[in-house]
C-alpha cells in the first residue's frame, strides 16, 4: 500500500518544552487529478441538464436555450427559477426535480439551514462545475479526518504532559501532534504510534452574497460518491417516468 507522506519527530526546547510530530509529503498530488475532477463535474452537470431538456420536450416539445436543471440552496428562488429553467415541463416532473433541491437538507435535529444546503451533493456539484468553467480545480495535499495514537518515551523524557492534535488540511511541515514534555537529558525523543484516516480534499469558494464568501473544503472521494449516488436516485426515478 502506498504511503505518500511520513511523520517525523522534532524536539522544541523552551518554556514550556514541546515535542512536535510533523508531516512530510513524499509525493505531490498528481496535477491531472484536478483535470479529472473537472471533467467529472462537467459531465455530471451536463447529464442533469440533458434530463431537464428531456422533461421540457416531453411537456410541450419546445426547446429553449435557458432550459437547465435548477440547483438551489434557498427555497424562495424556486418559483421564478423553475418557471425560467423548466418552463413547459409537467407539474409532476417539476415537483420531482424540486424534491431533490439542496434547500430540503436538514440536520440530525430536523433543522434546515444554509450550511446543510451547501453540503448537499448537488450543491457541491454545482459549485465544482462552475469553478471548472474558469479555472482548474485543485486538490489539497491531504487532510486528516481522524487520528488515533499513543506516545512512547524513547529517551531523555521525564514526563509527558498534555497533547494537541490537528485535523483538517495539512501542508508540508505542518504539526500533526504537539506534546508538552519535561526533559531529563540532552536529546529528548518520543515515538508516535499512529493510525490516521487521511483524505484528499478539494477547496472551492461558496458565495454568501454579493460581497462575501467562504472557502469550503470537501473530501474528494466522499463528494464524488455522494454526487454519483444522488444522480443515481434522480435518474432511477425518471427512467420509470419515461417508460
Amino acid at each position: 500500500m502506498r504511503h505518500p507522506y511520513a511523520i517525523f519527530g522534532e524536539y522544541q526546547p523552551g518554556s514550556p518544552e514541546q515535542y512536535l510530530f510533523k508531516v512530510r509529503f513524499l509525493e505531490p498530488v498528481p496535477p491531472e487529478w484536478g483535470l479529472l475532477l473537472g471533467d467529472f463535474a462537467h459531465n455530471a452537470r451536463s447529464a442533469l441538464d440533458h434530463l431537464a431538456y428531456r422533461v421540457v420536450m416531453l411537456g410541450n416539445g419546445i426547446h429553449r436555450e435557458q432550459t437547465q436543471f435548477p440547483i438551489l440552496d434557498v427555497p424562495w428562488k424556486w418559483p421564478e427559477t423553475a418557471a425560467y429553467r423548466l418552463g413547459g415541463a409537467s407539474e409532476r416532473h417539476i415537483g420531482i426535480i424540486e424534491s431533490f433541491q439542496p434547500y430540503h437538507r436538514h440536520d440530525s435535529q430536523g433543522w434546515h439551514s444554509g450550511l446543510q444546503a451547501i453540503e448537499d451533493p448537488l450543491s457541491i456539484l454545482s459549485r465544482l462545475a462552475n469553478v471548472d468553467k474558469h479555472i482548474v480545480l485543485n486538490a489539497t495535499p491531504a487532510a486528516i479526518r481522524a487520528i488515533g495514537y499513543d506516545i512512547e518515551i524513547v529517551r531523555d523524557v521525564a514526563s509527558v504532559g498534555s497533547r494537541q492534535v490537528k485535523t483538517g488540511i495539512l501542508v508540508d511541515e505542518d504539526v500533526v501532534v504537539r506534546v508538552w514534555i519535561v526533559s531529563c537529558g540532552p536529546n529528548p525523543e518520543l515515538k508516535l504510534n499512529q493510525s490516521e484516516v487521511v483524505e484528499i480534499w478539494v477547496q472551492h469558494r461558496v458565495s454568501l452574497g454579493k460581497e462575501t464568501y467562504t472557502l469550503l473544503n470537501v473530501p474528494l472521494k466522499q463528494s464524488v460518491d455522494g454526487i454519483l449516488g444522488r444522480l443515481w436516485q434522480i435518474f432511477e426515478i425518471f427512467v420509470g417516468e419515461f417508460r
